[in-house]
Formats: structure tokens, C-alpha cells, sequence
């Protein structure tokens, strides 16, 4: 029969704070003496999601990042979009439409 170990409240709590620590799951099976799974098991039980934690991590650092200096998709310079439909610059723009060396008369 497996040895069963019963999660008490100080591991429960050990495993709150090294999850909110940013811990990866193999980490924290190590620091606790639980496997991988029974760590997964329990944030799964306790709400704790690694998918949304790392998420919000990733958002976090593409805020700040400023959002609307973006490359553009023909000479990868970065420059200010409009908006998320906003993927050439002006100067690729106008080449693209032709008004390059076009003079206004």
C-alpha cells in the first residue's frame, strides 16, 4: 500500500507562498517532499492555477513594454500604431501606395 502524507495547514500555507513566490511546480515538490503531482493536485484543489499566474506575468511585462511601439512587418522598425490593425509604418505606407517621390501639385 502507498504511503499516503496528509497535507496539515503549514503545508498548505508553505505551498501558498511559494506558488504567490513564482515557484515552478518542481520546486516547490522539492522544497515540500511531495511529488509534482500531489503539488499540482493541491493548487488545483486549493484554486491555484500556474497557467493564470504565469499569464499574468507575461502581461505584466508586455506592459512595460510601451504597447504601441510595435515593429512593422515590412523594415522592422519600431514605431508609434494607431491601434492593433496598425502594422506598417507611414513611410512603408506610402511606399507601398506609391506616393514615393511623388510631388503634390
Amino acid at each position: 500500500m502507498a504511503n499516503l502524507m496528509l497535507w496539515n495547514d503549514s503545508d498548505k500555507s508553505k505551498l501558498i507562498e511559494l506558488f504567490n513566490a513564482g515557484k515552478s511546480v518542481d520546486e516547490i515538490a522539492c522544497q515540500l517532499q511531495r511529488t509534482p503531482q500531489a503539488v499540482l493536485n493541491k493548487c488545483t484543489r486549493l484554486s491555484l492555477s500556474f497557467r493564470k499566474r504565469d499569464k499574468k506575468t507575461v502581461l505584466r511585462k508586455k506592459k512595460e513594454i510601451d504597447e504601441n511601439e510595435i515593429p512593422c512587418l515590412r523594415c522592422r522598425e519600431n514605431f508609434k500604431s494607431e491601434g492593433k490593425f496598425n502594422r506598417i509604418c507611414d513611410s512603408c505606407r506610402n511606399i507601398n501606395a506609391g506616393y514615393v517621390g511623388v510631388v503634390p501639385g
